[in-house]
């Protein structure tokens, strides 16, 4: 048994324990316990009934065993390689997660975490938020996008109808997660250098409002970031905006910016603009 813990992805910190005086002797009495009772275990479990026969009721004699075979030095050196990158695999992750863990959430303590270990933990999605479900949301915040086509219509590229300024009524975008997260990231003061790629993208159509021709074709557009309160259980939700701010406009802008009263631009823009 210690054997084959000791095969196991970090089982050799376990296995060593297993062959220590006197826990090897209380191994072995557990096992002899449990060998001489297999079959009442196996049904009590809803098994069938195990098929070893008790040696020491056979009148055969038993077959001879194979001799033991000594594996080459080649398939020995593969088999213990193997076995260490196994194990260091292993522990990266472990360490990995550690870091990440002590890295995202308040703790009385922290794990370095360079940048590459950063990288493990990303890479499957190891993000270890605690908070997810621990600190609701207090406000629905969304992107909504003002685009004016050569017709005259008004559209949101994100949905491929007309913009809604209302966060409680417009249900999410429909894109999925990575979408939301890139349009929160994207609205970030940090991430405002990556805007004009989003911009040249919102003015070819966006996500469903692609490949637009004649009279579709955005004209121009307002990309605002809209805040709404969260109301607790059972309490109506209050239609007012607790936050807005214009992100961008595109070209000429679009069209319900008065009739929204809609800012005219973000603070923080402005001051960047200053400076």
């Amino acid at each position: 048994m210690a054997e084959v813990v000791g095969a196991l992805p970090l089982g050799v910190l376990v296995a060593w324990a297993m062959k220590l005086p006197g826990v090897v002797h209380l191994l072995g009495v557990l096992y002899d316990f449990i060998a001489a009772r297999r079959q009442r275990i196996s049904v009590a479990m809803g098994k069938e009934a195990c098929g070893i026969d008790d040696h020491r009721q056979s009148q055969e004699e038993p077959a001879p065993l194979p001799e033991e075979t000594v594996a080459p030095p080649a398939a020995r050196v593969a088999r213990t390689l193997t076995g260490v990158s196994r194990d260091a695999i292993v522990a990266v992750m472990l360490v990995a997660a550690a870091a990440q863990t002590t890295a995202v959430n308040d703790l009385p303590w922290k794990v370095p975490q360079p940048k590459w270990l950063a990288g493990v933990a990303a890479w499957p999605r190891m993000l270890a938020h605690w908070d997810v479900l621990a600190t609701p949301p207090v406000e629905d915040e969304v992107l909504v996008v003002d685009a004016q086509t050569r017709g005259g219509k008004s559209i949101d590229p994100l949905t491929g109808k007309e913009p809604v300024f209302d966060p409680g009524a417009m249900h999410g975008t429909g894109l999925g997660q990575l979408w939301n997260d890139y349009l929160y990231r994207i609205h970030e003061r940090q991430w405002i250098d990556f805007q004009r790629a989003f911009r040249e993208y919102i003015a070819k159509g966006g996500p469903n409002w692609a490949e637009p021709q004649g009279d579709d074709l955005i004209t121009g557009c307002d990309v605002y970031w809209l805040k709404q309160p969260i109301p607790p259980p059972g309490q109506e939700r209050v239609a007012a905006l607790s936050g807005r701010e214009k992100m961008f406009s595109q070209s000429r802008g679009g069209r319900f910016n008065a009739e929204k009263g809609l800012p005219l631009l973000r603070p923080d823009l402005l001051n960047k603009s200053k400076h």
